[in-house]
């Protein structure tokens, strides 16, 4: 993995630990897919972040081929899952996206460099502190 986040990234609101599961998620499910790919792939995984216009934009990507084209649009879907059976719950994303959502933030998926890119975009701290007045 590699850590490529900003010393100077603003911080957010809300509660270290969830923010943390849910980037631990997001790693831990780029690890899985890497384990469902042919060797080849190079297995790394970047965690990115930028400030951008009052918000924090943190990514995870990975390069173990994406997510099915047709499994886009379902993926923070409770109980759905691109996993072999038996090896996930399709509750991961699920909560993942109901924490970012329940801070102001908004999480998405995209196809991007043979890989899947995870992108969160919360507000702020202070940002969300001059808006919330």
């Amino acid at each position: 993995m590699r850590n490529l986040l900003p010393p100077d990234l603003p911080a957010v609101l809300g509660a270290e630990i969830p923010m943390e599961r849910v980037l631990i998620n997001l790693i831990a499910n780029a690890v899985d897919a890497y384990g469902q790919v042919p060797r080849t792939a190079a297995g790394i995984i970047d965690v990115s972040g930028a400030a951008e216009g009052g918000h924090v934009v943190l990514r995870v990507s990975d390069q173990a081929g994406g997510v099915p084209e047709a499994a886009l649009h379902r993926v923070f879907e409770p109980f759905f899952t691109t996993k072999l059976a038996g090896k996930g719950t399709g509750l991961g994303l699920s909560l993942c996206f109901g924490t970012i959502i329940g801070r102001g933030g908004h999480i998405g998926v995209r196809n991007e460099n043979g890989g899947a890119v995870f992108e969160i975009h919360m507000p702020a701290a202070a940002e969300a502190q001059r808006t919330a007045v």
